[in-house]
C-alpha cells in the first residue's frame, strides 16, 4: 500500500500544479505601477532649491549650491517616495537675478551664445520632460524675507511659456528661520507684495531649509521638522492629476523656446495688446440684439489692453483653422461660455472643437458658466485633462463680473513684444506709412468706442475692424 501511495503522490501534484498554471492564464495582469509625478522645481541659485530636495527626501543626495551661477535651465532629476506616491522631483536652474548668465566672451557675442545655450538646454529639457510623462506641478522656491519684482521673469518664463499655465503652480519661500513669530505669518504681507508683481500661486509654504546639522537648536530644529511636514503635504494636495503633454510636442516645443526667448529679450517690457479666442453660445454674456454681430474688440481690464476675437460663428468652419490671432502668434486666452449646462451635448462638443482648434492644450483654458453649472463643468475639464480654470457669473447681475476679470487677468500668456509689433511700433515713431510694412492684418481704429458685449471693463475700450495691408506689386 504504501508503494502506491508514494506511485500516485507525483501524480497528484502535478495534476494540482497543472490546474494552477491554467488558472493564472486566465487571469489578468496586475496593472503596472502609476508613474511619477513631475515636479519641477525652479528659482535662482543658492536659494535653496537642492536643500528643499534633501529636506523632502530626508536625505542629502541632492548636492548643494555654493551660489555660483550654473546653466540657465540645466536640470537634475531626483526620485522621491512621499507615502508610497512616487515623484520626479526635477532641480532646475533658472534666470538669476532675472537675467540671463553671461559668459567671459566678448560683449557683441554674449547674447547670442547665452541664448543659444539657455534654449538648447531647455529644448532637451523639455522633450526629456515630454518622455516622462509631462508635469504636474511647478514650485517656485524664493529666499525670503525680501522679494523684488526681478522675480517674476522667472515665473513668467516657467509657467507662461514652458507650462502655458496648464498645471498648478506653488511657491516655497525659505530663509525663514530666524524670522520673529511664525513662519507662516510671513505670507500675510509677502504674499500680497508677489500678487503685485503678478504672481499668483496655488498653494505657498513658509519654511526653512536648514540641514539637519545646523539645527542643534531646538527652535531651530522643530522648525525644520515643521518645514518636512507642510513641504510633503503641499507636493501631495497640489499636483495635478493627469499628465499634461500636449497633442504635438514640437508644437508645444517650438512656441515655449520662442515665447521664453521673447521674455528674456524684452526685459521688463511686454505685450501691449492681449489676445483672446471668444466662444460663446450665452446670449446673456454676448447680447447680439443690442449692439449686433462682432468679430473683434478692445477693452481694458486691471490696466491692460485686450483685443477679444468672436469665433462663436466660424467655428468649425474650414476658415477658422486657417484664423491666426495676434500678429500671427496665436491667441493668449481661450475663453468659453457654455451656452448649455453640462449634460448638454451641444455645448460639451463645441468646447472640445474650440479646443482642437485654437490649440487648448498648449494655450490656457478659461470656462466661464453659469453659477448652477460651475462644478458639473469642472469635473468635466478635470476628467478630461483640459487644464482649464472654470469661474461662473450670475446671469442679470448689475455688479461688474470681477471674479471674470481675475481669472482672465491671472491666466492669460505672458509673452515679450512681438517682432511684428515691434516693426510696426518703430515705423510709426519714424514716420513711416504703413504701405511699406509687409503684408498683413492691422487693426483699424473705428470711431465708436464699446467694450466686448457682457465683459465689463474698467475702462471703455476701442471696438476695431480688421483689414489687409494690400501686398506691393
Amino acid at each position: 500500500m504504501s508503494s502506491s501511495t508514494v506511485a500516485t503522490t507525483p501524480s497528484n501534484s502535478n495534476e494540482s500544479v497543472g490546474k494552477l498554471r491554467r488558472k493564472s492564464k486566465l487571469l489578468p495582469p496586475p496593472p503596472p505601477p502609476p508613474p511619477p509625478r513631475n515636479v519641477v522645481i525652479f528659482g535662482d541659485s543658492g536659494v535653496g532649491k537642492s536643500s528643499v530636495v534633501n529636506l523632502l527626501a530626508s536625505s542629502s543626495d541632492a548636492k548643494t549650491s555654493s551660489g555660483v551661477s550654473t546653466c540657465t535651465f540645466m536640470s537634475r532629476r531626483y526620485d522621491v517616495v512621499i507615502d508610497d506616491e512616487n515623484f520626479g522631483i526635477w532641480d532646475t536652474a533658472g534666470l538669476n537675478g532675472g537675467s540671463v548668465t553671461r559668459s567671459r566672451i566678448p560683449l557683441r557675442y554674449k547674447a547670442g551664445v547665452d541664448m543659444i545655450n539657455a534654449t538648447g538646454t531647455l529644448e532637451s529639457l523639455l522633450h526629456r520632460l515630454d518622455g516622462d510623462g509631462g508635469i504636474q506641478l511647478l514650485v517656485y522656491v524664493i529666499k525670503g524675507p525680501s522679494v523684488c519684482q526681478s522675480l517674476a521673469r522667472n515665473y513668467d518664463i516657467f509657467y507662461s511659456a514652458i507650462s502655458r499655465k496648464k498645471v498648478p503652480i506653488a511657491v516655497i519661500i525659505t530663509g525663514l528661520e530666524n524670522v520673529e513669530g511664525e513662519m507662516e505669518d510671513w505670507w500675510e504681507e509677502g504674499g500680497k507684495v508677489l500678487a503685485e508683481f503678478d504672481m499668483y500661486f496655488d498653494a505657498h509654504v513658509c519654511v526653512t531649509t536648514l540641514p539637519e546639522g545646523k539645527t542643534q537648536n531646538p527652535v531651530l530644529a522643530e522648525r525644520r521638522h515643521h518645514s518636512q511636514i507642510v513641504l510633503r503635504k503641499m507636493l501631495k494636495e497640489t499636483y495635478r492629476q493627469g499628465a499634461v503633454q500636449p497633442r504635438d510636442t514640437k508644437f508645444w516645443v517650438r512656441n515655449a523656446l520662442g515665447d521664453v526667448r521673447s521674455l528674456i529679450n524684452s526685459g521688463p517690457k511686454r505685450d501691449r495688446v492681449t489676445n483672446v479666442a471668444l466662444c460663446s453660445g450665452e446670449v446673456s454674456l454676448v447680447n447680439t440684439a443690442l449692439i449686433g454681430e462682432w468679430e473683434t474688440c478692445s477693452t481694458r481690464i486691471r490696466g491692460r489692453n485686450y483685443t477679444f476675437h468672436n469665433v462663436s460663428s466660424t467655428l468649425g468652419s474650414p476658415d477658422s483653422k486657417a484664423l491666426s490671432l495676434g500678429g500671427g502668434r496665436g491667441p493668449d486666452l481661450l475663453v468659453y461660455v457654455p451656452g448649455g449646462p453640462i449634460d448638454d451635448p451641444e455645448s460639451v462638443s463645441r468646447l472640445h472643437t474650440f479646443c482642437e482648434v485654437y490649440h487648448g492644450d498648449v494655450c490656457p483654458l478659461v470656462v466661464v458658466a453659469k453659477q448652477d453649472s460651475r462644478e458639473g463643468w469642472e469635473k468635466h475639464v478635470r476628467e478630461r485633462g483640459l487644464g482649464a480654470k472654470v469661474t461662473f457669473y450670475v446671469p442679470q447681475s448689475e455688479t461688474p463680473l470681477e471674479q471674470v476679470h481675475e481669472v482672465i487677468a491671472m491666466r492669460r500668456l505672458v509673452r515679450g513684444p512681438s517682432r511684428a509689433a515691434s516693426k510696426r511700433r518703430k515705423a510709426t515713431d519714424k514716420g513711416e506709412d504703413i504701405e511699406n510694412l509687409r503684408p498683413g492684418l492691422v487693426r483699424k481704429r473705428a470711431v465708436s468706442r464699446r467694450s466686448p458685449p457682457g465683459i465689463h471693463s474698467d475702462a471703455v475700450g476701442e471696438h476695431t475692424e480688421d483689414w489687409e495691408i494690400p501686398s506691393p506689386n
